[in-house]
């Protein structure tokens, strides 16, 4: 379902499935921050309002469950992380609202952590804008945490001006499951590296879902976490990144760039669908995969980034088809690389290169179809040197390449050498599919 168009609480009542409930009634039924205290006048800390209006609608305690921000021409501040409960929405009217940290903050190696939602459920955030002001903040913690929590959205907000990652998701041993953002923006997030001598300690990514404690089988419990219809424009580290996810879905998504970074970075995990997304202007790879059991990338745009388009490195059971890839490998966009003499240049010059070698992939790439996907340069002095790559050709079995493939105007060619070794008249996708996302 799409709320585009709704304010944050006529959204809310549709989601809730209250339906007949008007508005001013969802707003009635609110706890208001300022009828808690907040003062959100720029300067006031505004933590313990946050909290008591927080504490007021708890569902455990008989609350409605909906905390209201009211409209403000100046920031709430917080001093302290406000921590939500299970079964709640904060939410605003769109670009009303704005959150950011105190200025200057007591503790600043703990600033500007602003929202901490742990092991909760059902809680939404809606509609409010978050600014890390990150030229006035020193720290590089992220400005949301989220760990080990289940069906935690965040829709049609906005974060800006972050030093850290801008909404982390952190499994532990519950898992972070059927969670995410969607309809929403992320903005200059992830680049203080760039004002701090270049330290990679200080690359952030705009979000990041990462992390868990394996169960009694081995495997991780984050499941069915998405990113949908959100807008990234220009960030430092990845745009989006996921790691030791089952059955995630980026889908339909806009990427704007990385300074550093790919715009899509995923590794380790399973069931992974990235489909329909527009993908330009990072300074790595659009999409940068390693290490993925069953990896289906269909229906993307990636165009203009520092090395490849798409990137799949150690792919077990993958599916690459009907993507558009164009004028990759852009050397002045690669700004790690071209600043750093001592790191080595990419070796993903392709629109679609496939393998490299990772050190802690045992298996390589198998049972991989590449099918009817456009890959070219269309400019001038092109780029992009292969429409399709393979690098270390002994780690690859039962790789596919379709005829159907549209490969034209690469600067070295449509298929790198040892593509060309394998390429088949006619593919099919592998039976290794085993799909049971959302």
């Amino acid at each position: 379902m799409s709320f585009k168009g709704l304010s944050a609480a006529a959204a809310f009542i549709l989601c809730a499935g209250f339906l007949g409930v008007t508005v001013a009634q969802a707003e009635a039924a609110s706890v208001n921050v300022r009828d808690k205290g907040a003062k959100c006048d720029g300067t006031t800390d505004d933590s313990a309002a946050f909290a008591a209006a927080i504490s007021a609608a708890n569902p455990a305690k008989g609350g409605s469950g909906m905390i209201l921000v009211p409209p403000s021409k100046t920031p709430c501040r917080l001093g302290t992380a406000v921590s939500m409960e299970s079964g709640e929405t904060l939410y605003a009217q769109p670009e009303t609202a704005v959150i950011a940290p105190i200025v200057p903050h007591a503790d600043s190696g703990k600033a500007p952590l602003l929202i901490n939602i742990k092991d909760a459920s059902n809680v939404t955030v809606r509609g409010l804008t978050f600014d890390g002001e990150v030229d006035r903040v020193e720290s590089s913690n992220n400005l949301i945490a989220v760990t080990s929590a289940d069906r935690v959205v965040f829709d049609h907000i906005a974060v800006r001006n972050a030093r850290g990652i801008s909404i982390s998701f952190t499994g532990g041993a519950k898992g972070i499951k059927y969670s995410g953002v969607q309809n929403s923006s992320f903005n200059n997030t992830g680049m203080y590296y760039m004002k701090s001598g270049d330290k990679k300690a200080d690359r952030k990514q705009a979000v990041a879902f990462c992390c868990g404690d394996k169960d009694a089988a081995g495997n991780y419990p984050n499941q069915h976490n998405f990113a949908k219809s959100n807008v990234w424009g220009e960030n430092g580290f990845d745009n989006l990144s996921f790691g030791q996810q089952n059955w995630f879905t980026a889908e339909d998504n806009i990427f704007g760039g990385t300074h550093n970074g790919g715009n899509i970075y995923c590794s380790h995990s399973n069931h992974s669908r990235i489909i329909n997304n527009k993908l330009r202007g990072a300074a790595g790879n659009g999409i940068d995969c390693f290490i993925n059991d069953d990896l289906t990338i269909t229906g993307n745009e990636s165009m203009l980034n520092g090395a490849a388009g798409i990137q799949a490195d150690g792919t077990h059971c993958g599916l690459i088809a009907n993507n558009r890839t164009f004028n990759n490998y852009q050397s002045s966009v690669a700004s790690w690389s071209s600043t750093h003499p001592d790191v080595k240049g990419s070796a993903h010059r392709a629109g679609i290169t496939i393998g490299g070698g990772l050190k802690d992939d045992t298996q390589g790439t198998t049972d991989l179809v590449i099918a009817n996907n456009q890959s070219g340069d269309t400019q001038g002095r092109p780029t992009q040197a292969y429409g399709i790559q393979i690098v270390k050709k002994a780690e690859i079995r039962d790789v596919q390449i379709a005829s159907d493939n549209r490969l034209t105007g690469n600067a070295d060619g449509p298929l790198g050498e040892q593509a060309t070794s394998i390429r088949s008249s006619q593919a099919t996708t592998p039976g290794c599919h085993q799909w049971n996302g959302q």
